[in-house]
């Protein structure tokens, strides 16, 4: 890792499963990148106690993929590496359906929402798109 470009971010093995992640904290760069994506920048802040600098070399982290650099032992929550890294194994997805909520047991797991959404869930997202897309959005913040 660039430790002068990502100063605020870490990788280790015994936190978070070795996801990319802020340090000192148990809060991966999926994490910030999903709270400015269906959150706010103020939540960042307020909720998260994120610093704009913490904020902002997260969104550059996943912005410039530069995990594919560091290899780190998993990928970020929701994002297309992780989907790769561990593949969804159907024969352990049970759908069901209480109260007319259809959820999906998933070895132990439990999703809320059909089949079709969890698989669209679990095949990820490409997070360095909506990293562009928030960069450009905040760029004031930042």
């Amino acid at each position: 890792m660039n430790a002068e470009r990502y100063s605020e971010i870490t990788i280790t093995s015994d936190v978070l499963q070795g996801q990319p992640r802020i340090v000192e904290r148990r809060l991966s760069i999926g994490d910030v990148i999903s709270t400015l994506k269906y959150g706010s920048f103020a939540e960042a802040e307020e909720d998260f106690k994120l610093t704009r600098k913490q904020i902002k070399q997260a969104l550059a982290y996943c912005l410039n993929q530069q995990c594919l650099q560091d290899k780190p032992d998993l990928f970020c929550h929701n994002c297309r590496l992780r989907a790769a890294q561990e593949p969804l194994n159907l024969n352990e997805c049970e759908e069901i359906e209480i109260a007319g909520q259809k959820y999906v047991k998933d070895n132990g797991d439990l999703f809320f929402g059909s089949l079709v959404e969890y698989i669209e869930e679990w095949s990820g997202k490409e997070r360095w798109k909506q990293a562009a897309d928030l960069m450009t959005k905040y760029k004031d913040k930042l």
